[in-house]
């Protein structure tokens, strides 16, 4: 394996550890880690990342990655079906709420 691979992927995993967030390595580099090798030797990194956790970890990556927090807060927004929380809300009786939410998460 490649030593700058694992160098950036250390420095990732690091800052996710840190801030206590769970995460899964997947792709051709963690193939090469149980054994079966592959042409390309990339990190695909997943993270249960929420909004609290943005700011920090823009911080925590800002000098050696570019690590935009408008653009984490987006995709994590981005994860949540609105359309289906919205249709909830209404059978629930919530609809106030769920607005309130959605309003302050921006």
């Amino acid at each position: 394996m490649l030593t700058e691979q694992i160098a950036v992927t250390l420095a990732v995993v690091e800052a996710l550890d840190a801030l206590g967030v769970p995460y899964a390595i997947g792709g051709s580099f963690a193939s090469a880690l149980h054994g079966v090798m592959r042409a390309t030797m990339d990190a695909d990194l997943v993270a249960d990342l929420f909004l609290e956790h943005v700011e920090s970890l823009a911080q925590a990556l800002g000098d050696a990655f570019y690590a935009d927090a408008e653009m984490m807060r987006d995709a994590i927004r981005r994860r949540l079906d609105q359309d289906y929380l919205r249709r909830m809300s209404v059978e629930l009786g919530v609809t106030d709420l769920l607005e309130r939410v959605l309003e302050e998460a921006g």
